[in-house]
């Protein structure tokens, strides 16, 4: 007997006849599965149809949006989206199996947010049961149980069963399948509940992508001491608190910026259903990872002190044309979650491009528990990485989830040069660290001063809002640019700066000395503006 149609029978579901072997319902009555999350729905567009010769029932429909949870707005479906349903039917509407292929199959583009875009083969399904009741009118009604065992959206499933309730209007099903029979066909598909008592877990999956910049180190004796008097002062400034790990990430290729930029959407799974490893166990990853090309774990050591084990499954990223590997490492997190109300045993995580992860199997969570497991790989490509765990509860009943983390890869914008005259002007300091020092700068006759600035190298941008947020504006002296030749005093010692364009100029590069080889050791162009 099908493990989950027992449960719920024995819960006092809606009745259903003869279930032994997981597929003979009398045509009189309905499954009773109550249709959890996800839930997709189509309209009265669809069409159902059966021929008695062949026994053959089919459902051509087209689905309108999905919702991941309760109160989520529905997400619409794009493209060429379908919902088709073949199987086949006895005589007495009993279900005799399936036709080949996917028996319930979905199709279609949709964009999940942070869950990631899907397209083409969404959720692919095999048939375990099926029911039709007659109305005594021209409205009937069908459900359909299936295994998910595919698509882009199988992991929303975490291991449940698929069930769709389907209505057909303009029916002229008449209570046998001995005659053919057609009629509209709308309704829902979703996902089995966990049962009453069930072993119930849950997986959210975050990355982070590394930040690998050197941070500053003091040049000598001198420059520590005025740093650890800051310091102490309070005057330092504050670096920018660092981002809460999310389920997709962005790694841009010069380094300038590495952040995650959305959260997860809410995809935790309440399982309860038999292990079917004969059908779906991805223990052997060799065949999938060798998809990637883009990956390999790190040699780098989390703060736990595990290693990325370089024994499993090590790749090798793409090399850039420069010679050097272009990318980042991301630290992936899983935070495994017992949300029912019996210890989960032997609990194992696995991800799909990087194998078991450290840490697994855990030998047991508590009920309200969770354990948090980390892995760090280099990412040079575009991934999508899928999370499953497994366990099972002191009497053997088993569960699962799955999640799911993507990392983007981009190019950087390219940097902005000037071309024509400045009119704007702001710097960073990137000299040795100097307290209290005076700054007086001057450019065709628009003169800036700014008294007693403590110059943190790397962090101090100075700005004034005498000078419109910038270091100097010409437009804030009534000029329309800046001079060829910029002069920039610390504490009375001169710098003469190239700020005619005539070399080069751009963003996040030192400004080039005036009429010398070679660029300032001081400052350094945060953004302008040209004419």
């Amino acid at each position: 007997m099908h493990k989950r149609i027992a449960t719920w029978v024995a819960a006092g579901a809606a009745a259903v006849a003869v279930l032994a072997g997981g597929a003979s319902t009398s045509f009189g009555q309905l499954l009773g599965i109550p249709i959890d999350f996800p839930q997709i729905v189509f309209d009265n567009q669809g069409v159902l149809g059966y021929q008695a010769d062949s026994g053959v029932f089919q459902i051509d429909a087209v689905p309108l949006a999905i919702r991941l949870a309760p109160g989520d707005d529905p997400i619409p479906f794009t493209g060429d989206a379908r919902v088709r349903v073949g199987i086949r039917l006895n005589p007495d509407c009993s279900l005799e199996g399936g036709t080949g292929g996917a028996d319930i199959q979905v199709t279609g583009d949709v964009d999940l947010g942070p869950a990631g875009s899907f397209s083409g083969s969404l959720i692919e399904a095999e048939i375990l049961d099926f029911a039709a009741m007659d109305s005594g009118g021209t409205t009937d009604e069908y459900e359909l149980l299936g295994e998910v065992l595919g698509g882009e959206l199988e992991f929303l499933f975490g291991g449940r069963d698929l069930i769709m309730s389907v209505t057909s209007e303009m029916s002229s099903f008449e209570g046998d399948c001995g005659h053919d029979f057609a009629g509209e066909a709308k309704g829902t598909i979703g996902g089995t509940p966990a049962p009453p008592g069930a072993c119930e877990i849950d997986v959210v999956k975050t990355c982070e992508v590394l930040d690998d910049e050197p941070k500053h180190e003091p040049r000598n004796w001198l420059e520590w001491l005025i740093l650890r008097w800051l310091e102490e002062k309070g005057k330092l400034p504050k670096d920018p608190e660092p981002e809460t790990p999310t389920s997709m990430c962005e790694i841009v290729l010069d380094d300038e910026k590495k952040s995650c930029k959305s959260d997860k959407s809410d995809k935790s799974d309440k399982s309860g259903k038999s292990d079917k490893s004969d059908k779906s166990d991805k223990s052997d990853k060799s065949d999938k990872s060798d998809r990637s090309g883009k990956w390999h774990k790190s040699d780098k050591s989390d703060k736990s002190g595990k290693s990325g084990k370089s024994d499993k499954s090590e790749k090798s990223c793409k090399d850039h044309p420069d010679g050097g590997d272009r990318g980042a490492d991301v630290k992936y997190s899983y935070e495994v979650r017992n949300v029912g109300d019996t210890p989960v045993l032997d609990v194992s995580v696995e991800d799909d491009q990087l194998g078991p992860v450290d840490g697994s199997p855990i030998a047991s969570i508590e009920p309200g528990g969770s354990v948090t497991l980390m892995e760090t790989a280099f990412i040079s490509e575009d991934t999508k990485n899928v999370v499953t765990v497994a366990g099972h509860s002191p009497s053997g009943d088993t569960c699962m989830a799955m999640d799911m983390a993507t990392v983007d890869v981009v190019e950087p914008p390219k940097r902005k040069v000037c071309t024509t005259k400045l009119k704007k002007l702001k710097l960073r300091y990137v000299g040795p660290t100097k307290a209290g020092v005076d700054v007086v700068i001057e450019s065709r006759g628009s003169w800036v001063r700014y008294d007693d600035v403590d110059l943190v190298s790397g962090h101090t941008v100075l700005m004034s809002e005498h000078e419109n947020g910038w270091t100097v504006d010409a437009t804030a002296h009534s000029q329309w640019r800046l001079g060829w030749k910029t002069k920039i005093w610390i504490d009375g010692k001169l710098e003469k700066l190239d700020t005619s364009c005539r070399k080069r100029i751009g963003w996040r590069e030192p400004l080039p000395l005036w009429r010398q080889w070679g660029s300032s050791d001081h400052w350094q162009v945060e953004a302008f503006e040209q004419r």
